[in-house]
Protein backbone atom coordinates (compact mmCIF):
# COMPACT_ATOMS: atom_id res chain seq x y z
CA UNK A 1 0.00 0.00 0.00
CA UNK A 2 1.19 3.47 -0.43
CA UNK A 3 1.88 5.13 2.54
CA UNK A 4 -0.42 8.33 3.59
CA UNK A 5 3.06 10.25 4.86
CA UNK A 6 4.14 10.27 0.91
CA UNK A 7 0.73 11.69 -0.52
CA UNK A 8 -0.38 14.24 1.36
CA UNK A 9 -1.44 17.08 -0.95
CA UNK A 10 -3.45 16.23 -3.98
CA UNK A 11 -2.93 18.14 -7.15
CA UNK A 12 -5.97 21.04 -7.15
CA UNK A 13 -7.46 23.20 -9.51
CA UNK A 14 -11.26 22.14 -10.38
CA UNK A 15 -11.82 24.35 -13.45
CA UNK A 16 -15.82 24.55 -14.00
CA UNK A 17 -17.75 26.83 -16.30
CA UNK A 18 -20.89 28.60 -13.74
CA UNK A 19 -23.78 29.63 -15.07
CA UNK A 20 -25.64 31.23 -12.11
CA UNK A 21 -25.00 33.79 -9.79
CA UNK A 22 -23.65 33.34 -6.17
CA UNK A 23 -25.98 33.49 -3.45
CA UNK A 24 -25.44 35.64 -0.18
CA UNK A 25 -22.77 33.75 1.78
CA UNK A 26 -20.69 32.65 -1.30
CA UNK A 27 -17.30 34.68 -1.56
CA UNK A 28 -16.97 35.01 -5.23
CA UNK A 29 -18.89 34.24 -8.67
CA UNK A 30 -15.63 32.49 -11.01
CA UNK A 31 -16.00 33.80 -14.08
CA UNK A 32 -15.88 31.32 -17.16
CA UNK A 33 -12.14 30.65 -19.03
CA UNK A 34 -11.76 29.03 -22.42
CA UNK A 35 -9.15 26.70 -22.67
CA UNK A 36 -6.94 24.73 -25.83
CA UNK A 37 -8.59 21.61 -26.85
CA UNK A 38 -6.70 18.57 -25.30
CA UNK A 39 -4.29 16.96 -27.96
CA UNK A 40 -2.58 13.68 -27.92
CA UNK A 41 1.62 14.29 -28.86
CA UNK A 42 3.19 11.70 -30.42
CA UNK A 43 4.44 8.77 -28.35
CA UNK A 44 2.11 9.87 -25.33
CA UNK A 45 -0.68 7.53 -24.60
CA UNK A 46 -2.93 9.67 -22.19
CA UNK A 47 -3.80 12.66 -22.53
CA UNK A 48 -3.85 14.41 -18.99
CA UNK A 49 -6.13 17.28 -18.20
CA UNK A 50 -3.71 20.44 -17.51
CA UNK A 51 -3.42 22.42 -14.25
CA UNK A 52 -1.53 25.35 -15.29
CA UNK A 53 -2.68 27.58 -11.68
CA UNK A 54 -2.31 24.33 -9.25
CA UNK A 55 0.96 23.13 -7.67
CA UNK A 56 2.19 19.52 -7.77
CA UNK A 57 1.88 16.79 -5.96
CA UNK A 58 4.34 16.38 -3.29
CA UNK A 59 5.44 13.14 -3.75
CA UNK A 60 5.25 10.45 -7.10
CA UNK A 61 4.49 7.36 -5.34
CA UNK A 62 2.19 6.42 -8.06
CA UNK A 63 4.22 6.55 -11.10
CA UNK A 64 3.05 7.53 -14.82
CA UNK A 65 0.29 8.77 -15.66
CA UNK A 66 -2.06 8.57 -12.26
CA UNK A 67 1.14 10.41 -11.00
CA UNK A 68 0.31 13.59 -13.69
CA UNK A 69 -3.49 13.12 -13.53
CA UNK A 70 -4.98 16.08 -12.58
CA UNK A 71 -8.61 18.10 -12.01
CA UNK A 72 -10.17 19.12 -15.32
CA UNK A 73 -8.78 21.82 -17.32
CA UNK A 74 -11.09 24.92 -18.58
CA UNK A 75 -14.11 24.60 -20.87
CA UNK A 76 -13.94 24.78 -24.44
CA UNK A 77 -15.97 27.16 -25.53
CA UNK A 78 -15.13 27.40 -29.06
CA UNK A 79 -16.00 25.41 -32.01
CA UNK A 80 -18.61 23.50 -29.57
CA UNK A 81 -20.00 20.41 -31.77
CA UNK A 82 -24.11 18.93 -31.35
CA UNK A 83 -25.03 15.59 -31.09
CA UNK A 84 -23.77 12.19 -30.57
CA UNK A 85 -24.74 9.75 -27.54
CA UNK A 86 -22.32 10.08 -24.49
CA UNK A 87 -21.87 6.42 -23.06
CA UNK A 88 -21.97 6.74 -19.00
CA UNK A 89 -20.86 3.33 -17.28
CA UNK A 90 -22.84 3.30 -14.26
CA UNK A 91 -22.44 1.24 -11.12
CA UNK A 92 -24.92 1.99 -8.48
CA UNK A 93 -28.56 1.24 -9.16
CA UNK A 94 -31.34 1.72 -6.48
CA UNK A 95 -34.08 -0.05 -8.43
CA UNK A 96 -36.20 2.27 -8.08
CA UNK A 97 -36.31 5.98 -8.92
CA UNK A 98 -38.27 7.80 -5.52
CA UNK A 99 -35.12 10.50 -4.00
CA UNK A 100 -37.08 10.92 -0.84
CA UNK A 101 -36.10 7.03 0.44
CA UNK A 102 -33.21 6.49 -0.84
CA UNK A 103 -29.28 9.36 -0.99
CA UNK A 104 -27.09 8.07 -3.96
CA UNK A 105 -29.48 8.56 -7.02
CA UNK A 106 -27.10 8.62 -9.72
CA UNK A 107 -29.88 7.44 -11.55
CA UNK A 108 -31.54 10.87 -11.98
CA UNK A 109 -28.33 12.77 -12.63
CA UNK A 110 -29.31 14.12 -16.07
CA UNK A 111 -32.96 14.83 -15.30
CA UNK A 112 -33.34 16.03 -12.06
CA UNK A 113 -32.68 19.84 -10.56
CA UNK A 114 -33.29 21.92 -6.73
CA UNK A 115 -33.25 25.61 -5.95
CA UNK A 116 -29.84 25.14 -5.36
CA UNK A 117 -26.68 22.95 -6.19
CA UNK A 118 -22.82 22.58 -5.30
CA UNK A 119 -21.18 23.67 -8.18
CA UNK A 120 -17.06 23.35 -8.92
CA UNK A 121 -14.82 26.45 -8.74
CA UNK A 122 -12.32 27.58 -11.82
CA UNK A 123 -9.50 27.61 -9.43
CA UNK A 124 -9.61 24.56 -6.99
CA UNK A 125 -11.61 21.17 -6.22
CA UNK A 126 -13.46 23.13 -3.55
CA UNK A 127 -17.17 23.94 -4.60
CA UNK A 128 -19.69 26.31 -3.66
CA UNK A 129 -23.70 26.11 -3.32
CA UNK A 130 -25.19 28.45 -5.90
CA UNK A 131 -28.85 28.93 -7.21
CA UNK A 132 -29.99 27.11 -9.55
CA UNK A 133 -33.76 26.72 -9.80
CA UNK A 134 -33.65 29.47 -7.72
CA UNK A 135 -32.09 32.89 -8.96
CA UNK A 136 -31.28 33.80 -5.52
CA UNK A 137 -31.60 33.70 -1.94
CA UNK A 138 -31.34 36.13 1.18
CA UNK A 139 -31.16 35.04 5.60
CA UNK A 140 -32.68 37.04 8.27
CA UNK A 141 -30.30 38.32 10.74
CA UNK A 142 -30.61 35.79 13.34
CA UNK A 143 -30.53 33.08 10.33
CA UNK A 144 -34.49 32.17 11.11
CA UNK A 145 -35.73 32.96 8.34
CA UNK A 146 -34.84 31.95 4.40
CA UNK A 147 -36.70 33.49 1.29
CA UNK A 148 -35.78 31.92 -2.52
CA UNK A 149 -36.87 34.01 -5.30
CA UNK A 150 -37.17 31.32 -8.19
CA UNK A 151 -36.88 31.74 -11.59
CA UNK A 152 -39.50 32.58 -13.85
CA UNK A 153 -40.72 30.47 -16.73
CA UNK A 154 -38.40 27.07 -16.11
CA UNK A 155 -41.05 24.43 -17.49
CA UNK A 156 -41.49 21.09 -16.26
CA UNK A 157 -40.37 17.98 -18.92
CA UNK A 158 -42.76 17.95 -21.83
CA UNK A 159 -44.55 14.05 -20.43
CA UNK A 160 -47.86 13.39 -19.42
CA UNK A 161 -49.18 13.77 -16.98
CA UNK A 162 -47.33 17.39 -15.98
CA UNK A 163 -47.29 18.33 -19.62
CA UNK A 164 -44.30 21.08 -19.75
CA UNK A 165 -46.00 23.23 -16.87
CA UNK A 166 -44.32 26.01 -15.12
CA UNK A 167 -42.55 25.22 -12.09
CA UNK A 168 -43.40 27.50 -9.77
CA UNK A 169 -43.38 27.71 -5.55
CA UNK A 170 -46.30 25.53 -4.81
CA UNK A 171 -43.94 22.98 -6.26
CA UNK A 172 -41.27 23.53 -3.50
CA UNK A 173 -43.86 23.44 -1.31
CA UNK A 174 -45.28 20.29 -2.16
CA UNK A 175 -41.57 18.72 -2.13
CA UNK A 176 -40.75 20.11 1.25
CA UNK A 177 -43.84 18.45 2.66
CA UNK A 178 -42.72 15.06 1.42
CA UNK A 179 -39.25 14.96 2.46
CA UNK A 180 -40.87 15.81 5.89
CA UNK A 181 -42.98 12.59 5.99
CA UNK A 182 -42.31 9.79 8.20
CA UNK A 183 -41.15 7.43 5.04
CA UNK A 184 -38.31 9.87 3.98
CA UNK A 185 -35.15 9.11 5.28
CA UNK A 186 -34.33 13.14 5.02
CA UNK A 187 -36.95 13.86 7.95
CA UNK A 188 -34.51 14.72 10.36
CA UNK A 189 -33.27 17.32 8.20
CA UNK A 190 -36.46 18.96 7.18
CA UNK A 191 -37.40 19.00 10.63
CA UNK A 192 -35.90 21.95 11.66
CA UNK A 193 -38.59 24.07 9.27
CA UNK A 194 -41.89 24.98 11.61
CA UNK A 195 -43.21 26.89 8.49
CA UNK A 196 -42.81 27.07 4.57
CA UNK A 197 -45.33 29.72 2.36
CA UNK A 198 -45.61 31.06 -0.49
CA UNK A 199 -46.44 34.87 -0.91
CA UNK A 200 -46.41 34.71 -4.36
CA UNK A 201 -45.60 32.12 -7.66
CA UNK A 202 -42.20 33.21 -7.66
CA UNK A 203 -40.85 33.28 -3.70
CA UNK A 204 -40.63 30.62 -0.85
CA UNK A 205 -39.65 31.96 2.58
CA UNK A 206 -38.68 29.15 5.05
CA UNK A 207 -38.87 29.88 8.96
CA UNK A 208 -37.11 27.24 11.34
CA UNK A 209 -36.79 26.32 14.93
CA UNK A 210 -32.96 27.41 15.62
CA UNK A 211 -30.52 29.71 13.81
CA UNK A 212 -29.00 27.74 10.94
CA UNK A 213 -25.90 29.16 8.20
CA UNK A 214 -26.35 25.65 6.41
CA UNK A 215 -30.16 24.83 6.00
CA UNK A 216 -30.15 25.00 2.24
CA UNK A 217 -27.42 22.61 2.26
CA UNK A 218 -29.29 20.52 4.88
CA UNK A 219 -32.49 20.13 2.55
CA UNK A 220 -31.34 20.18 -1.03
CA UNK A 221 -26.83 19.66 -0.77
CA UNK A 222 -27.88 15.75 -1.49
CA UNK A 223 -30.15 13.73 -3.80
CA UNK A 224 -33.33 15.66 -2.85
CA UNK A 225 -34.44 15.72 -6.19
CA UNK A 226 -37.71 18.06 -6.72
CA UNK A 227 -40.50 15.85 -8.47
CA UNK A 228 -44.03 17.15 -9.56
CA UNK A 229 -47.26 16.49 -7.70
CA UNK A 230 -48.90 14.70 -11.07
CA UNK A 231 -46.49 12.10 -11.21
CA UNK A 232 -46.81 11.52 -7.58
CA UNK A 233 -50.34 10.79 -7.77
CA UNK A 234 -49.78 9.10 -10.76
CA UNK A 235 -47.42 6.32 -9.66
CA UNK A 236 -49.26 6.30 -5.91
CA UNK A 237 -45.67 8.24 -5.00
CA UNK A 238 -43.66 4.66 -6.09
CA UNK A 239 -41.39 5.89 -8.94
CA UNK A 240 -40.37 3.24 -10.16
CA UNK A 241 -39.58 3.21 -14.11
CA UNK A 242 -40.77 7.08 -14.38
CA UNK A 243 -39.16 10.19 -13.63
CA UNK A 244 -40.57 13.73 -14.63
CA UNK A 245 -37.93 16.70 -13.66
CA UNK A 246 -36.72 20.44 -15.06
CA UNK A 247 -33.59 19.06 -15.93
CA UNK A 248 -31.50 19.49 -19.35
CA UNK A 249 -32.76 15.69 -20.60
CA UNK A 250 -35.41 13.99 -19.89
CA UNK A 251 -35.55 10.11 -19.14
CA UNK A 252 -37.10 7.96 -22.37
CA UNK A 253 -36.21 4.35 -20.55
CA UNK A 254 -35.42 2.80 -17.64
CA UNK A 255 -34.65 -0.82 -16.80
CA UNK A 256 -33.13 -2.05 -13.33
CA UNK A 257 -29.55 -3.12 -13.44
CA UNK A 258 -29.65 -2.81 -17.19
CA UNK A 259 -29.26 0.86 -18.01
CA UNK A 260 -30.97 4.13 -18.56
CA UNK A 261 -31.52 6.38 -21.57
CA UNK A 262 -31.78 9.99 -20.58
CA UNK A 263 -32.59 12.49 -23.92
CA UNK A 264 -31.85 15.78 -24.50
CA UNK A 265 -35.04 18.25 -23.49
CA UNK A 266 -35.78 20.64 -25.69
CA UNK A 267 -37.17 22.73 -23.58
CA UNK A 268 -34.06 23.15 -21.19
CA UNK A 269 -33.83 26.45 -19.77
CA UNK A 270 -29.73 26.05 -19.44
CA UNK A 271 -27.48 28.14 -21.62
CA UNK A 272 -23.35 28.53 -21.15
CA UNK A 273 -21.64 32.04 -20.78
CA UNK A 274 -22.10 32.59 -24.91
CA UNK A 275 -25.70 32.17 -25.07
CA UNK A 276 -25.42 28.33 -26.80
CA UNK A 277 -28.23 26.17 -25.40
CA UNK A 278 -26.79 23.56 -22.91
CA UNK A 279 -27.39 20.07 -22.92
CA UNK A 280 -24.28 19.71 -26.03
CA UNK A 281 -25.09 15.63 -27.01
CA UNK A 282 -28.07 14.15 -27.97
CA UNK A 283 -28.51 11.67 -25.66
CA UNK A 284 -27.08 9.84 -22.10
CA UNK A 285 -26.58 6.14 -22.26
CA UNK A 286 -26.18 5.21 -18.70
CA UNK A 287 -24.81 1.55 -19.07
CA UNK A 288 -24.88 -0.52 -15.84
CA UNK A 289 -21.83 -3.10 -15.25
CA UNK A 290 -20.08 -3.75 -12.19
CA UNK A 291 -17.57 -6.35 -13.25
CA UNK A 292 -13.95 -4.48 -13.35
CA UNK A 293 -13.19 -6.95 -16.21
CA UNK A 294 -16.20 -6.00 -18.36
CA UNK A 295 -15.98 -2.42 -17.56
CA UNK A 296 -12.13 -2.06 -18.59
CA UNK A 297 -12.79 -4.38 -21.71
CA UNK A 298 -15.48 -1.45 -22.80
CA UNK A 299 -13.30 0.99 -21.79
CA UNK A 300 -10.62 0.10 -24.28
CA UNK A 301 -13.32 -0.75 -27.21
CA UNK A 302 -14.66 2.55 -27.20
CA UNK A 303 -18.78 1.22 -25.86
CA UNK A 304 -18.08 3.74 -22.72
CA UNK A 305 -17.02 7.10 -22.41
CA UNK A 306 -16.54 7.70 -18.38
CA UNK A 307 -16.08 5.60 -15.84
CA UNK A 308 -14.33 6.00 -12.23
CA UNK A 309 -10.98 3.77 -11.41
CA UNK A 310 -12.88 1.83 -8.53
CA UNK A 311 -15.45 0.62 -11.12
CA UNK A 312 -13.33 0.23 -13.73
CA UNK A 313 -9.98 -1.67 -12.45
CA UNK A 314 -9.69 -1.61 -8.71
CA UNK A 315 -6.17 -0.85 -7.79
CA UNK A 316 -3.38 1.60 -8.66
CA UNK A 317 -1.56 -0.43 -10.92
CA UNK A 318 -4.63 -1.58 -12.96
CA UNK A 319 -5.93 1.95 -13.53
CA UNK A 320 -2.72 2.71 -14.45
CA UNK A 321 -2.61 -0.22 -17.10
CA UNK A 322 -5.83 1.21 -18.21
CA UNK A 323 -4.52 5.10 -18.74
CA UNK A 324 -1.87 3.71 -20.87
CA UNK A 325 -3.70 1.17 -23.13
CA UNK A 326 -5.81 3.45 -24.64
CA UNK A 327 -5.11 6.38 -26.88
CA UNK A 328 -5.60 9.82 -25.45
CA UNK A 329 -7.48 8.96 -22.57
CA UNK A 330 -8.28 11.26 -19.95
CA UNK A 331 -7.30 11.13 -16.10
CA UNK A 332 -8.60 13.02 -13.97
CA UNK A 333 -7.99 13.11 -9.84
CA UNK A 334 -10.13 14.36 -7.28
CA UNK A 335 -10.82 14.01 -3.48
CA UNK A 336 -13.40 12.30 -1.85
CA UNK A 337 -16.85 13.76 -0.85
CA UNK A 338 -18.11 13.74 2.77
CA UNK A 339 -15.17 12.29 4.62
CA UNK A 340 -15.83 10.86 7.63
CA UNK A 341 -15.15 12.13 11.53
CA UNK A 342 -15.53 11.01 15.09
CA UNK A 343 -18.02 13.06 16.64
CA UNK A 344 -17.71 13.26 20.80
CA UNK A 345 -21.03 13.81 22.72
CA UNK A 346 -18.93 16.42 24.68
CA UNK A 347 -22.17 17.65 27.06
CA UNK A 348 -21.61 13.88 29.16
CA UNK A 349 -18.51 12.17 30.55
CA UNK A 350 -16.14 11.53 29.79
CA UNK A 351 -16.05 13.35 26.42
CA UNK A 352 -16.59 16.35 28.86
CA UNK A 353 -13.01 16.04 29.50
CA UNK A 354 -10.32 17.34 26.79
CA UNK A 355 -7.76 14.87 27.76
CA UNK A 356 -10.28 12.20 26.95
CA UNK A 357 -10.71 13.52 23.34
CA UNK A 358 -7.06 14.18 23.00
CA UNK A 359 -6.15 10.78 24.00
CA UNK A 360 -8.39 9.82 21.62
CA UNK A 361 -7.14 11.66 18.55
CA UNK A 362 -3.47 10.91 19.51
CA UNK A 363 -4.24 7.02 19.37
CA UNK A 364 -5.05 6.69 15.80
CA UNK A 365 -2.03 6.27 13.31
CA UNK A 366 -4.02 8.24 10.38
CA UNK A 367 -1.06 6.50 8.29
CA UNK A 368 -1.81 3.25 9.21
CA UNK A 369 -5.91 4.23 8.79
CA UNK A 370 -5.19 5.22 4.80
CA UNK A 371 -3.48 2.05 3.86
CA UNK A 372 -6.03 0.17 5.31
CA UNK A 373 -8.75 1.71 3.25
CA UNK A 374 -7.60 2.49 -0.04
CA UNK A 375 -4.36 3.14 -1.57
CA UNK A 376 -3.81 6.37 -1.36
CA UNK A 377 -4.97 9.31 1.05
CA UNK A 378 -5.43 12.89 1.13
CA UNK A 379 -5.97 15.68 3.78
CA UNK A 380 -6.99 18.45 1.44
CA UNK A 381 -10.72 17.27 2.01
CA UNK A 382 -10.66 16.29 5.13
CA UNK A 383 -11.14 19.65 7.86
CA UNK A 384 -13.72 21.56 8.26
CA UNK A 385 -12.63 24.33 6.40
CA UNK A 386 -10.96 24.88 3.80
CA UNK A 387 -6.77 25.70 3.80
CA UNK A 388 -6.53 28.55 2.10
CA UNK A 389 -8.66 30.50 4.31
CA UNK A 390 -6.12 30.24 6.71
CA UNK A 391 -2.88 29.82 5.45
CA UNK A 392 -1.43 30.30 1.90
CA UNK A 393 1.10 27.80 2.08
CA UNK A 394 0.38 24.04 1.72
CA UNK A 395 -1.84 22.05 4.05
CA UNK A 396 0.11 19.55 6.26
CA UNK A 397 -0.59 16.86 8.76
CA UNK A 398 1.46 19.18 11.56
CA UNK A 399 -1.19 22.13 10.87
CA UNK A 400 -3.88 19.71 12.79
CA UNK A 401 -1.80 20.49 15.67
CA UNK A 402 0.00 18.07 18.24
CA UNK A 403 -3.05 16.36 19.09
CA UNK A 404 -3.68 14.67 15.79
CA UNK A 405 -0.34 13.39 15.67
CA UNK A 406 0.23 9.85 16.81
CA UNK A 407 1.50 9.63 19.79
CA UNK A 408 0.00 6.55 22.52
CA UNK A 409 2.30 7.18 24.96
CA UNK A 410 1.51 10.54 25.64
CA UNK A 411 -2.46 9.57 25.00
CA UNK A 412 -2.02 6.81 27.69
CA UNK A 413 -0.81 9.42 30.63
CA UNK A 414 -3.76 11.52 29.76
CA UNK A 415 -6.28 8.68 30.10
CA UNK A 416 -4.43 7.95 33.38
CA UNK A 417 -4.96 11.56 34.43
CA UNK A 418 -8.31 11.42 33.30
CA UNK A 419 -8.95 8.58 36.29
CA UNK A 420 -8.58 5.17 33.56
CA UNK A 421 -6.19 3.00 35.21
CA UNK A 422 -3.00 1.61 32.71
CA UNK A 423 -4.89 4.03 30.26
CA UNK A 424 -7.39 1.56 29.18
CA UNK A 425 -10.65 2.00 28.97
CA UNK A 426 -14.13 0.60 27.17
CA UNK A 427 -16.36 3.02 25.84
CA UNK A 428 -19.53 2.68 27.30
CA UNK A 429 -21.99 3.52 24.46
CA UNK A 430 -21.48 1.80 21.27
CA UNK A 431 -20.49 4.30 17.72
CA UNK A 432 -23.61 4.58 16.02
CA UNK A 433 -23.52 4.79 12.00
CA UNK A 434 -25.67 4.71 9.31
CA UNK A 435 -26.55 1.51 7.03
CA UNK A 436 -28.65 0.70 3.96
CA UNK A 437 -31.30 3.33 2.50
CA UNK A 438 -28.55 4.02 -0.36
CA UNK A 439 -25.89 5.47 2.41
CA UNK A 440 -22.34 5.40 1.83
CA UNK A 441 -21.66 2.58 4.37
CA UNK A 442 -19.46 3.62 7.06
CA UNK A 443 -18.70 0.65 8.56
CA UNK A 444 -15.86 0.05 7.19
CA UNK A 445 -14.44 3.28 8.55
CA UNK A 446 -15.89 1.86 11.84
CA UNK A 447 -13.90 -1.36 11.59
CA UNK A 448 -10.59 0.22 11.04
CA UNK A 449 -11.16 2.99 14.10
CA UNK A 450 -12.09 0.11 16.64
CA UNK A 451 -9.39 -2.30 15.47
CA UNK A 452 -6.93 0.69 15.81
CA UNK A 453 -8.35 1.70 18.75
CA UNK A 454 -8.18 -1.93 20.02
CA UNK A 455 -3.79 -2.40 19.48
CA UNK A 456 -4.09 0.83 22.38
CA UNK A 457 -5.87 -0.53 25.28
CA UNK A 458 -9.14 1.01 24.16
CA UNK A 459 -12.42 -0.74 23.42
CA UNK A 460 -15.41 0.46 20.97
CA UNK A 461 -18.89 -1.20 19.94
CA UNK A 462 -20.67 -0.65 16.69
CA UNK A 463 -24.00 -0.02 15.88
CA UNK A 464 -25.94 0.25 12.55
CA UNK A 465 -28.35 2.08 12.54
CA UNK A 466 -31.36 3.44 9.21
CA UNK A 467 -30.68 5.82 8.11
CA UNK A 468 -33.80 8.34 9.43
CA UNK A 469 -32.91 7.09 12.83
CA UNK A 470 -28.70 7.93 12.03
CA UNK A 471 -29.92 11.30 11.14
CA UNK A 472 -32.11 11.99 14.06
CA UNK A 473 -29.71 11.08 16.45
CA UNK A 474 -26.55 12.63 14.75
CA UNK A 475 -27.91 15.84 13.02
CA UNK A 476 -30.23 16.30 16.38
CA UNK A 477 -27.38 15.78 18.78
CA UNK A 478 -29.09 12.80 20.33
CA UNK A 479 -26.86 10.56 20.01
CA UNK A 480 -24.70 8.90 23.16
CA UNK A 481 -21.43 8.67 23.36
CA UNK A 482 -19.55 9.29 20.13
CA UNK A 483 -20.68 8.84 16.35
CA UNK A 484 -19.41 8.76 13.21
CA UNK A 485 -20.10 11.78 11.12
CA UNK A 486 -19.29 13.96 7.95
CA UNK A 487 -17.41 17.11 7.18
CA UNK A 488 -18.32 19.29 4.71
CA UNK A 489 -15.72 20.51 2.46
CA UNK A 490 -17.24 23.22 0.39
CA UNK A 491 -16.14 26.51 -0.59
CA UNK A 492 -17.82 28.32 1.87
CA UNK A 493 -16.83 31.55 3.65
CA UNK A 494 -15.41 31.76 7.45
CA UNK A 495 -18.43 33.20 8.10
CA UNK A 496 -20.25 30.14 7.26
CA UNK A 497 -17.73 28.04 8.93
CA UNK A 498 -18.11 30.05 12.43
CA UNK A 499 -21.98 30.05 12.16
CA UNK A 500 -22.06 26.44 11.18
CA UNK A 501 -19.62 24.41 13.14
CA UNK A 502 -19.66 26.93 16.33
CA UNK A 503 -22.65 28.43 16.69
CA UNK A 504 -24.20 27.33 20.00
CA UNK A 505 -27.50 26.82 18.90
CA UNK A 506 -26.96 25.64 15.25
CA UNK A 507 -27.69 22.48 14.02
CA UNK A 508 -24.69 21.41 12.39
CA UNK A 509 -22.92 22.01 15.77
CA UNK A 510 -22.79 18.73 16.00
CA UNK A 511 -19.70 18.73 18.43
CA UNK A 512 -21.85 20.45 20.39
CA UNK A 513 -19.90 23.47 21.22
CA UNK A 514 -20.90 26.01 23.63
CA UNK A 515 -17.93 27.59 24.57
CA UNK A 516 -18.77 31.37 25.49
CA UNK A 517 -15.45 32.79 23.81
CA UNK A 518 -15.89 30.88 20.49
CA UNK A 519 -19.59 32.70 20.71
CA UNK A 520 -17.65 35.94 20.88
CA UNK A 521 -15.49 35.39 17.91
CA UNK A 522 -18.38 33.56 16.40
CA UNK A 523 -20.60 37.16 16.93
CA UNK A 524 -17.43 39.27 15.49
CA UNK A 525 -16.71 37.07 12.29
CA UNK A 526 -19.79 38.27 10.86
CA UNK A 527 -19.06 41.75 10.64
CA UNK A 528 -15.59 41.51 8.86
CA UNK A 529 -14.87 42.40 5.74
CA UNK A 530 -10.85 42.47 5.90
CA UNK A 531 -9.25 39.13 4.83
CA UNK A 532 -6.19 39.63 6.83
CA UNK A 533 -8.10 39.93 9.49
CA UNK A 534 -10.41 37.08 8.71
CA UNK A 535 -7.38 35.19 7.91
CA UNK A 536 -6.73 35.95 11.68
CA UNK A 537 -9.97 34.99 12.86
CA UNK A 538 -10.16 31.73 10.93
CA UNK A 539 -6.53 30.72 12.53
CA UNK A 540 -8.37 30.85 16.14
CA UNK A 541 -11.26 28.82 15.63
CA UNK A 542 -8.74 26.06 13.77
CA UNK A 543 -6.69 26.17 16.44
CA UNK A 544 -9.32 26.27 18.63
CA UNK A 545 -11.34 23.23 17.12
CA UNK A 546 -7.96 21.21 16.77
CA UNK A 547 -6.45 21.79 20.02
CA UNK A 548 -9.78 21.09 21.88
CA UNK A 549 -9.98 17.64 19.74
CA UNK A 550 -13.70 18.09 19.43
CA UNK A 551 -13.42 15.37 16.26
CA UNK A 552 -11.35 12.72 14.80
CA UNK A 553 -10.14 13.81 11.72
CA UNK A 554 -8.82 11.17 8.96
CA UNK A 555 -7.80 11.11 5.78
CA UNK A 556 -9.82 10.55 2.63
CA UNK A 557 -9.46 8.60 -0.21
CA UNK A 558 -7.53 10.40 -4.08
CA UNK A 559 -9.86 8.96 -6.48
CA UNK A 560 -9.20 8.96 -10.26
CA UNK A 561 -11.75 9.25 -13.12
CA UNK A 562 -11.31 8.14 -16.66
CA UNK A 563 -12.86 10.44 -19.72
CA UNK A 564 -12.46 9.02 -23.43
CA UNK A 565 -10.64 10.66 -26.03
CA UNK A 566 -13.88 11.50 -27.74
CA UNK A 567 -14.82 14.04 -24.92
CA UNK A 568 -14.40 17.80 -24.54
CA UNK A 569 -15.09 20.20 -21.95
CA UNK A 570 -14.98 16.99 -19.27
CA UNK A 571 -15.69 18.22 -15.43
CA UNK A 572 -15.35 16.09 -12.65
CA UNK A 573 -18.06 16.52 -9.52
CA UNK A 574 -16.76 15.74 -6.36
CA UNK A 575 -20.73 13.98 -5.56
CA UNK A 576 -24.44 13.44 -5.89
CA UNK A 577 -25.71 17.30 -4.99
CA UNK A 578 -23.57 18.52 -8.05
CA UNK A 579 -24.78 20.53 -11.36
CA UNK A 580 -24.72 17.58 -13.56
CA UNK A 581 -21.48 16.80 -15.39
CA UNK A 582 -22.77 15.58 -18.39
CA UNK A 583 -24.70 18.50 -19.91
CA UNK A 584 -21.43 20.57 -20.03
CA UNK A 585 -19.82 17.77 -21.99
CA UNK A 586 -19.83 17.55 -25.74
CA UNK A 587 -18.24 15.16 -28.77
CA UNK A 588 -15.03 15.74 -30.52
CA UNK A 589 -16.98 13.71 -33.10
CA UNK A 590 -20.48 14.98 -32.92
CA UNK A 591 -22.13 15.34 -36.19
CA UNK A 592 -23.77 19.38 -35.70
CA UNK A 593 -22.10 22.65 -35.12
CA UNK A 594 -25.43 24.26 -33.95
CA UNK A 595 -28.33 22.75 -31.73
Amino acid sequence: MNKLRNLLIPVSGLCALLLVACGPGDKETPTATTGPKPTTPPGVTATIAPSPTSPAATATTLGGVLDKASDPAPYELNNIKYGGTFNWQWGFSNGYLEPKQITQLNDLYPAAQKPVMWVANQKDQFAHLAPMLAEKWSTSADLKTYTLNLRKGIKWHNIAPVNGREFVADDILFNIKRYSEKDSIRAPFYSQIVLAEAPDKYTVVLRLKNPSAWLLNDIWGGTEWLVPQELVAETNGVMATKFIGTGPYMLKDYKFRQGALYVRNPDSWMKDTNGNPLPYTDAIHMIYMTDTGTTTAAFRTAQIDYGPSYATSGSIPASEALAKSVPGMKVYALGAQQPRMLSFNINKAPWSDVRVRRAFNMLIDKNKFADAIFETGTWEYSTPLQWSNVSDQPFKLTDLGQYAQYNPTEAKKLLIEAGFADGKMKVAGPVEYAIGGGTTSHLNFGQNLQQLYKQNGVEIELKGLDPTTYYSKWYLHNYDDLSLSFVNTGDYSVNWYAQNKFLKDATQNTSMIADPEVQKAVAEIKGVTDPAKLRVLAKSLWDFDTQGSYNVYVPVQKAFMFASPRTRSFTVRRGPSFTAMEMWMWLADAPRTAP
